[in-house]
């Protein structure tokens, strides 16, 4: 594709790793000045650009945390939880001091279950785990193929049902031996279920538990060796398809942060548009559409379309109906024929 005919320079399409330096420090400047509303609107322009920005992720913390003197709220336990699971191996000084004097303050206030890492989690329920018996296994392994083959013959109510017996199994047979109270949650059948519960709900049109499952299946691939950033994504699409898309870019943020998914990135792009948050809208339609793997994709004639309909209204950027015809004329060549009416 011949970028060079919309006078896209790579300006537009590279981030500045300066500009970037330039804004963490005046955003931490801010934090120092206890200025938290417009610290963290940096640190989330900085993420917008470079959604694996280390010291971004520490910044918002250091906003709900209000530069470290607050332990205890759900936004804090929510930054931490992204921080450890986006780098595992940090090693910012700030952020570890922050970390060892919370997890005092917790344990003082009876509370010290709370500052457990994910790490930590995974190591102490590991060790608890017992084996399920082996013929339990089987009928169980039994119910679980049994319910894919419901779901691919789309039964999705009987394959849900039928899944419910299997967690539900499991979860009676661990209580039973008296191994680990809840350890349903920490079994990889727990992940497998959970997951297929989720969609059979989205096909049935029970989106609160879509959603619910979804979560459940999130949470505990966090503490496996399971691709949680997959489970991430499939939130998102409930929340896009539900037409939630605030919800949805929180979820599509943590996907594709794993710089996976990036034929899906006009979902984004349309998020952010719908919002009538355009400058971001502009750069995710710009992600998906100069990615030459994107070419041809579904979708890549209609979001040509959509990114066309910015320079035609002037939606974060000035009127030029000649570029937007030149983009909608992209559209109808990639197969989106409602733009010809514009050309």
């Amino acid at each position: 594709m011949d970028k060079g005919m919309f006078d896209l320079d790579d300006s537009l399409l590279k981030d500045d790793a300066s500009d970037i330096g330039k804004d963490l420090e005046l955003a931490d400047v801010l934090c120092m000045r206890e200025q938290f509303d417009r610290a963290l609107s940096i640190y989330n322009k900085i993420l917008d650009k470079d959604m694996k920005n280390e010291g971004a992720y520490v910044g918002i913390l250091k906003v709900h945390s209000e530069y470290f003197t607050k332990f205890d709220s759900p936004e804090i336990e929510k930054d931490i939880r992204i921080i450890e699971r986006m780098f595992p191996d940090i090693k910012n000084k700030e952020y570890a001091n922050y970390c060892l004097e919370r997890k005092k303050y917790l344990e003082s206030n009876n509370n010290s279950k709370k500052v457990e890492t994910v790490k930590e989690k995974e190591k102490s329920v590991k060790k608890d785990i017992p084996a399920v018996n082996n013929d339990n296994d089987e009928i169980y392994t039994k119910k679980f193929k049994d319910a894919v083959s419901l779901f691919v013959s789309n039964e999705f109510s009987k394959a849900l049902n039928l899944l419910k017996e299997v967690t539900d199994g499991y979860e009676k047979n661990l209580f039973d031996n008296k191994k680990v109270s809840k350890a349903v949650g920490f079994n990889n059948v727990a992940v497998a279920c959970y997951y297929r519960m989720a969609l059979c709900c989205e096909k049935i049109l029970d989106n609160s538990n879509a959603i619910r499952y979804f979560g459940l299946a999130k949470t505990l691939a966090t503490l496996k060796d399971v691709d949680y950033y997959w489970i991430y994504f499939c939130i998102g699409n409930v929340h896009f398809y539900n037409k939630n898309y605030e919800l949805a870019i929180d979820s599509y943020l943590v996907a594709f942060g794993s710089g996976n998914y990036e034929s899906d990135y006009y979902k984004l792009a349309w998020s952010y548009d719908k919002l009538k948050k355009y400058d971001l809208a502009k750069k995710a339609y710009e992600r998906f559409l100069f990615n030459d793997n994107n070419i041809g994709k579904t979708n890549y004639g209609w979001a040509w379309y959509s990114y066309g309909n910015l320079y035609y209204y002037g939606e974060g950027v000035p009127v030029n109906k000649t570029k937007a015809k030149e983009m909608f004329r992209n559209a109808v060549k990639y197969g989106y024929e409602n733009a010809k009416k514009y050309i």
